[in-house]
C-alpha cells in the first residue's frame, strides 16, 4: 500500500468517524427534544407558545415569538444546539431568565430592562460551539409618533436654517 493509498484511507476513516458520531449524537438528542433542525435554516413564527424543547445542529433557526399569546406567566424553553445559530425575538412584556451551558459558544441578550415584565420564559440551554442571542422585537412605529418627529424635524431645519441666514446676511 503506497503513501498516497494510506492518506486516503485515513481521509475516509476520518469522515465516517465523524458522520457517525454526528448520527449518534442526533440520535440522542432527537429522544430529549420535541423538534431537531439539523442542516437546516429555519425561521418559526409563534401565534401561540405554551414551551417548547427543540435542538438545532449544524443549523440557523430564528425563533419569533414577537406576536405569540402567552396563556401562562411563566414559560419554558430548553435549546441544545451545535454549531448552530440561534435567535430568539421576544415581546418587550417578557423576561428572558438564562441558565445553561456554554461550550466555545457565545450568548447575547438584549432586552430593555426599563419595561415592566409580566410574562417570565425560562431559557435553557446547551451550547457547542454556537451562538444564541435573544432580542426584544421592535414595536411597528405608531404613524402619529412619525409625524410628531417629521414635524420636530422640520421645525429643527427651518430655525436652523433661520438662524443661519441672520448670521451670514450684512448688518446695515
Amino acid at each position: 500500500m503506497g503513501r498516497n493509498s494510506f492518506g486516503k484511507l485515513v481521509f475516509f476513516g476520518s469522515v465516517i468517524g465523524a458522520a457517525t458520531w454526528v448520527y449518534k449524537k442526533y440520535d440522542a438528542v432527537r429522544t430529549m427534544y420535541n423538534k431537531v433542525y439539523m442542516f437546516k435554516g429555519e425561521q418559526l413564527v409563534y401565534d401561540h407558545f405554551d414551551g417548547n424543547a427543540m435542538a438545532a445542529m449544524f443549523s440557523g433557526i430564528e425563533i419569533n415569538l414577537k406576536d405569540a399569546v402567552f396563556e401562562e406567566d411563566e414559560v419554558y424553553l430548553d435549546i441544545y444546539a451545535l454549531c448552530s445559530g440561534i435567535k430568539l425575538i421576544v415581546p418587550s412584556h417578557v423576561e428572558v431568565i438564562c441558565d445553561g451551558t456554554v461550550k466555545a459558544s457565545g450568548v447575547q441578550i438584549n432586552q430593555d430592562e426599563f419595561v415592566e415584565k409580566t410574562v417570565q420564559l425560562y431559557l435553557n440551554y446547551d451550547l457547542t460551539a454556537s451562538g444564541l442571542m435573544v432580542t426584544d422585537a421592535q414595536p411597528a412605529p405608531n404613524q402619529d409618533d412619525l409625524s410628531e418627529t417629521e414635524d420636530f424635524i422640520d421645525e429643527v431645519i427651518e430655525e436652523t436654517l433661520e438662524e443661519t441666514l441672520e448670521d451670514i446676511q450684512p448688518s446695515t
